[in-house]
């Protein structure tokens, strides 16, 4: 507060009264219970406002886990960590303890659930080589759209990539859910008891793309670079890449020939 009689008005109008206006650009009062409005102030001068949970400023600094959150990435294996984000972890080891150590604070932890959580995928993943298991991610494919190559840049080649967005897992449980209730009562006349069996093979059909769809077309895509590597190159010089040459008789030879 300042002592001057005029100068106290001007001061508070700057520090205080603009930090109140700012609350009110979130039009609160055009939300309901439904769909409440947060507003986060992250200042230390006391406003005349009810605040609902007072937090210090280390709580609310972002660990090294946020910020790898934050590039639309949450690692599991900590080798993994330190090799994808070397700014963050120098080694292993470092990560592996900065894991145990960390909890991440409740302002991310929303973050992850609400906001992450809309775009992300859930991916298995085992890079190739002895020894290797299979490891957890989530991506936000918002920021990273194709979570093999990204890992693949990192990691070297993959023996293993599965993803699996939220659409992709209700879709399972939506067919799943439906191959039970589609049950072929014993009862009923052939042509139906063939109808609900035709479905339930449709819906069985659509789980297991649904399921192994992205695995599959990998795969697939794999194989088809591996067969475009693997075919010999026709070369118009008689050369036959250390195979005898056909040899045709004159017996095998077609009538119109001698015309």
């Amino acid at each position: 507060v300042h002592d001057h009689p005029v100068a106290e008005p001007i001061r508070w109008t700057i520090s205080v009264g603009e930090l109140i206006q700012a609350n009110g650009r979130g039009r609160g009062v055009n939300r309901s219970a439904a769909d409440p409005l947060q507003i986060d102030l992250i200042t230390d001068v006391v406003l005349p406002v009810t605040v609902d949970e007072l937090l210090d400023w280390p709580d609310l600094v972002p660990t090294r886990r946020d910020i790898m959150a934050s590039r639309g990435v949450v690692l599991d294996n900590a080798a993994d960590m330190a090799r994808c984000f070397p700014d963050l972890w120098e080694s292993a080891d470092a990560a592996r303890q900065d894991r145990r150590r960390s909890v991440t604070n409740g302002y991310y932890r929303s973050l992850y659930n609400s906001e992450m959580s809309h775009s992300s995928a859930l991916v298995i993943y085992q890079p190739e080589g002895a020894g290797q298991k299979p490891r957890r991610a989530t991506f936000d494919l918002t920021l990273v759209p194709d979570p093999e190559p990204w890992l693949a840049e990192r990691l070297g080649a993959l023996a293993l990539c599965q993803i699996e967005t939220p659409s992709d897992a209700c879709t399972v449980a939506t067919a799943e859910r439906g191959l039970r209730q589609s049950a072929p009562s014993p009862s009923g006349n052939p042509a139906a008891r063939l109808a609900v069996l035709s479905e339930r093979l449709t819906v069985a059909m659509q789980t297991s793309l649904a399921r192994h769809g992205p695995r599959l077309a990998a795969l697939s895509e794999r194989l088809r670079q591996a067969a475009t590597a693997q075919t010999p190159s026709r070369r118009c010089d008689g050369a036959t890449n250390g195979r005898q040459p056909l040899e045709v008789r004159d017996d095998d030879r077609n009538e119109n020939d001698s015309l």
